[in-house]
């Protein structure tokens, strides 16, 4: 695993960066905003000294991101039409021990057409191009002395010093209102 010593934009895996390749403890964007929620330090604490949950709700966006950034985590297909057999059970059990993201066909199949649809929007077309993808960035808090980090699904340089980042988020609900 790479090693951060300064600031500045790497590419490396996301289990490099969820790792936190710093000599001493960074801060990401997420572990802020869970210390600024009620009971966020304790919890903050909690998922140091533990690890976080694997939150299965996220696998529907870790595999559109990877299907249209092209890096990040793989899929597994389980042809089944839910999680209740012991069969499709065992193969998502399985799917995540090899670090593999499973997802249900018919939801896979809804995947892809997010993407289809995502890739044929010129705007999106747009801002995806001349960048890289799923960057980590670095840059040392002067007060604290603490290193803070961010994962950027996509970040293109527009000129010296100056960048678009794009973030792509799966939602049950993309009404303007929810948003």
């Amino acid at each position: 695993m790479m090693k951060i010593q300064t600031a500045g934009v790497f590419t490396m895996p996301a289990d490099d960066y969820h790792a936190d390749p710093c000599p001493t403890p960074s801060l990401s964007s997420s572990g802020a905003r869970t210390l600024l929620r009620p009971g966020g330090p304790a919890l903050f604490r909690y998922q140091a000294d533990h690890g976080a949950k694997h939150a299965a709700h996220y696998d529907v966006g870790h595999v559109a991101h990877a299907l249209l950034l092209g890096v990040g985590m793989q899929v597994v297909e389980v042809e089944a039409l839910d999680w209740k057999t012991k069969a499709a059970q065992e193969k998502r059990k399985d799917a995540y021990a090899a670090g593999l993201v499973p997802l249900l066909s018919a939801t896979l199949r809804q995947v892809e057409e997010m993407v289809r649809v995502a890739r044929e929007n010129p705007v999106v077309a747009e801002v995806l191009t001349g960048g890289r993808a799923e960057v980590s960035g670095y840059v040392l808090h002067e007060q604290t002395w603490t290193m803070l980090r961010a994962r950027y699904d996509y970040l293109r340089e527009e000129s010296p010093g100056e960048f678009l980042f794009v973030d792509y988020k799966t939602t049950t609900d993309a009404s303007q209102g929810a948003f």
